[in-house]
């Protein structure tokens, strides 16, 4: 059985969980993958991995000429559907619903059926902007199945009008090792957030709470890690409140990485929240950060915003919080001071993620939903 999957990028490093999905997958389907951008590696490493922007003298020509006359998106529609109808796979799944919407008015000459799974960002820019969500609403028509990774934007979608019948939730998941009681290398309190540099993952409040425990405490320490347009802004607003020596702008790098600092750190922070314009709104899905963090037994502390909530039960594994920086930093002060009680919650968000997100369970509702699909159409 064939899989497409079409998606603006591959191998991309902040969509790692994409990765391991498709790998977990490969043992039970043949998988190809439509894609704009290849990233971080060669495309002659990646099997089945065809690019919509690649082009031929000839195809360069025909570019041209098209973009003149039918407008610049003419020939990356053409080029999505000339690569299905090359494939001919037994389902198309789009990650994200970008491109579907981006193509809408050609889907229907995708002749197999059609799987839409909706991260978030997509599906919170239908929530304002009326001329995606009428298009999208036309892609959810041509779609078999609509798959959401949070009952959060499970709600979303039945509000724009998603036909229950079509919907499926199902969380995704993080690789579950056993337990272990983790060796810190540092005496200093270590605080982690790791998550893009925009405004939606609102570090500037996680910032100020630091502010106000660094008067009372000397030996704590924050590291970001992360990249985005906020960095400079962010450095800057470290150097005005005189953190450098204690706040680490790690920026954007491998997971490989990011492990290490889940490993080290004492507690793990991600206090989004929901920004909306009269253009676009973003708030969280179902963040992939909280759930790996639970994974190395770390305590949790995030907002109620989005699907955050279905993660951090608030006492147990971790704490719930207001958008306010006192509150913040009076719930890390209880960990700083509490050392039996951030074990405890630890262990908890352990115990949490193995039960509700352990990925080689939840990919089996995948793949029980993926065969479905072609066994009933």
């Amino acid at each position: 059985m064939k899989i497409c999957f079409i998606s603006f990028n591959y191998n991309a490093i902040s969509e790692t969980f994409l990765n391991r999905h498709y790998n977990l997958l490969r043992p039970h389907f043949e998988l190809f993958h439509i894609v704009g951008k290849i990233e971080n590696e060669q495309k002659e490493k990646f099997h089945n991995v065809f690019s919509y922007n690649e082009t031929s003298v000839l195809e360069r020509f025909k570019l041209k000429f098209k973009r003149i006359f039918y407008g610049v998106d003419f020939y990356e529609k053409d080029k999505i559907i000339d690569l299905v109808n090359l494939i001919k796979p037994n389902l198309v799944v789009f990650q994200f619903s970008f491109l579907a919407v981006k193509i809408y008015d050609v889907i229907h000459k995708i002749k197999c059926p059609i799987a839409v799974i909706h991260h978030g960002t997509d599906l919170n820019m239908a929530r304002v902007d009326k001329s995606y969500r009428k298009k999208l609403s036309f892609v959810w028509e041509k779609s078999v199945k609509v798959i959401v990774i949070s009952k959060f934007l499970a709600k979303i979608a039945q509000e724009l009008g998603l036909d229950k019948n079509k919907l499926e939730t199902i969380y995704l998941g993080v690789p579950i090792s056993p337990k272990i009681n983790y060796l810190r290398k540092s005496n200093k309190f270590k605080i982690l957030s790791v998550g893009r540099l925009t405004s939606v993952k609102n570090h500037g409040l996680l910032i100020d709470a630091f502010k106000i425990l660094k008067l009372k405490y000397d030996n704590i320490e924050l590291d970001i890690v992360g990249g985005g347009d906020l960095f400079q802004a962010y450095y800057q607003k470290i150097t005005n409140l005189n953190l450098t020596d204690s706040v680490n702008l790690i920026g954007s790098v491998k997971f490989d990485i990011v492990k290490n600092y889940m490993y080290n750190c004492d507690v793990f922070c991600l206090v989004s929240k929901k920004i909306e314009t009269k253009n676009t709104c973003q708030e969280e899905g179902l963040p992939i950060s909280l759930l790996e963090a639970s994974s190395f037994s770390k305590p949790l502390i995030g907002t109620f915003s989005g699907g955050i909530p279905e993660i951090i039960i608030d006492n147990y594994n971790g704490y719930l919080i207001n958008q306010d920086k006192y509150e913040l930093a009076k719930k890390i002060e209880i960990l700083i001071k509490n050392k039996e009680r951030k074990i405890i919650m630890g262990s908890n968000a352990y115990k949490t993620v193995v039960e509700k997100f352990n990925e080689e369970i939840q990919i089996l509702e995948f793949i029980k939903v993926y065969k479905n699909i072609c066994n009933v159409i």
